[in-house]
């Protein structure tokens, strides 16, 4: 559960220092502060973060546009990935570019689907920036289409009619 039980208690503290300060009746204070601190907690019921998309539709979505031995590089969906899509989901934000393209040509090798689903917008930003930090793994990628607004790419280099492709790091030696 996200942060929201600690946003309703100190929105409900909060809203009992005010009503302190007015002096209004118990009751009414009692309703107040229930009221503003239970706010938080219902919008945080089995929403996925951002646009408030519900995590398991999003996976099932998902699901049907990937094969099941596929590997998916995202951020916040990673866990929900496994646990309603049984889909293997990692988080590549944290990782630097020369692993994760290791990586990346590693899964490649072993006939592993490998896609890309910028499912935030800083997983969006991290991926433009890998992308243009290395050209050639740009080339690599086919745009498959959008998951409930988020941007989905697969890994498909053997696309490429024959052309050689090179996902390694441009700042590497």
């Amino acid at each position: 559960m996200p942060a929201y039980p600690f946003l309703g208690l100190l929105a409900a503290l909060g809203a009992s220092e005010v009503l302190a300060k007015v002096r209004r009746s118990f009751i009414a204070g009692l309703l107040v502060i229930v009221l503003v601190g239970t706010i938080p907690l219902g919008r945080s019921q089995k929403t996925y973060r951002h646009g408030e998309r519900r995590a398991e539709e999003t996976t099932a979505a998902l699901a049907k546009k990937i094969p099941p031995d596929a590997v998916v590089f995202c951020e916040d969906l990673t866990g929900p990935l496994r646990l309603y899509a049984g889909l293997a989901g990692y988080r590549f934000m944290a990782t630097d570019d020369a692993t994760l393209l290791e990586t990346v040509r590693i899964l490649n090798s072993f006939d592993r689907p490998v896609f890309f689903f910028l499912d935030v917008p800083p997983a969006e930003e991290h991926f433009e920036r890998l992308l243009g930090r290395n050209p050639g793994f740009r080339t690599a990628l086919r745009y498959v289409g959008r998951i409930r607004g988020c941007r989905l790419y697969r890994f498909a280099p053997e696309e490429q009619a024959g052309k050689p492709v090179s996902v390694r790091n441009s700042n590497s030696p």
